[in-house]
């Protein structure tokens, strides 16, 4: 991992490591989870026909994700990178090379012209930033 200049930062977690981890990457400071909930969160409000997919009662669910300790889906990914027009690879334990989740913005250029990425490593139910 450490090799491909990647390191991972951890955080405490308590079901807010996602957010903690996105946090650390978009704002340089994990603390600001609760920001990075509301500010995805919103989005996720703002935009329900983009992201209710097959949940029924959607206004629930963003109610409920705006809770601390709730853990993220790929929805709130989805979010985030739409929000910062990022690509999201999540990576595993088992491999550094290959992420086992890509999440393009839904707006979105070719591949090859995106810089922004946010690495993510999920590792048993918890996940740090890279």
């Amino acid at each position: 991992m450490q090799n491909r200049g990647l390191t991972p930062i951890s955080n405490l977690g308590g079901g807010n490591c996602v957010f903690m981890s996105l946090a650390q990457v978009v704002f340089g400071d994990a603390s600001k989870f609760e920001f990075m909930r509301n500010m995805i969160v919103h989005r996720l409000r703002r935009f329900p026909k983009q992201y209710q997919g097959e949940i029924t009662n959607f206004p629930l669910y963003c109610q409920n994700m705006s809770i601390n300790g709730k853990p993220a889906s790929t929805l709130e990914l989805q979010s985030v990178s739409d929000i910062t027009f990022s690509i999201v690879e999540c990576y595993s334990t088992s491999d550094f090379l290959v992420p086992t989740h890509t999440i393009l913005p839904l707006r979105f250029s070719p591949l090859s012209e995106s810089k922004n990425r946010i690495r993510l490593w999920i590792k048993k139910g918890h996940c740090v930033v890279l």
